[in-house]
């Protein structure tokens, strides 16, 4: 145990002496603070919940089949290629071709494009033939 009178000889030393930080560091950047202002009370609006499982119109959601050579190419691997709605989610697309066409869909998968449109990917069910589908619609 330390002695209570050697800690307060110590403590006398570095008050005549003055206390030196270890380590001293300047800072040369500027830092520039907002001052603090009353914030107004903001009373929220009614707002309506958006469901994305909500029913919409398969006529709707699918805006147009592409027919490029890389799309007639993916009908070879059962996969059909269609501009969607922005707002469409995968199953609202899934449920939309399976409404539109009487197809079974095994995956959808999306991107949306540099000029701000949905492009979906729709792979058919193995009991399903994409080419027959694409004949109806007429791509080829």
């Amino acid at each position: 145990m330390s002695n209570p009178i050697t800690n307060t000889v110590k403590a006398v030393k570095k008050a005549k002496n003055g206390v030196k930080a270890k380590h001293s560091r300047v800072h040369y950047t500027t830092r520039f603070t907002r001052p603090a202002t009353k914030k107004a009370v903001v009373t929220p609006k009614k707002t309506v919940p958006l469901h994305h499982n909500a029913r919409v119109d398969p006529y709707s959601i699918i805006k147009l089949p592409l027919n490029t050579e890389a799309a007639l190419r993916e009908i070879e691997n059962n996969v059909l290629t269609f501009l969607c709605d922005l707002k469409a989610t995968k199953p609202q697309i899934k449920a939309a071709i399976a409404h539109r066409f009487n197809v079974k869909v095994a995956k959808v998968n999306t991107l949306i494009r540099p000029d701000c449109q949905k492009k979906a990917f729709v792979k058919l069910d193995a009991s399903c033939d994409a080419s027959e589908v694409a004949s109806k619609l007429g791509l080829l």
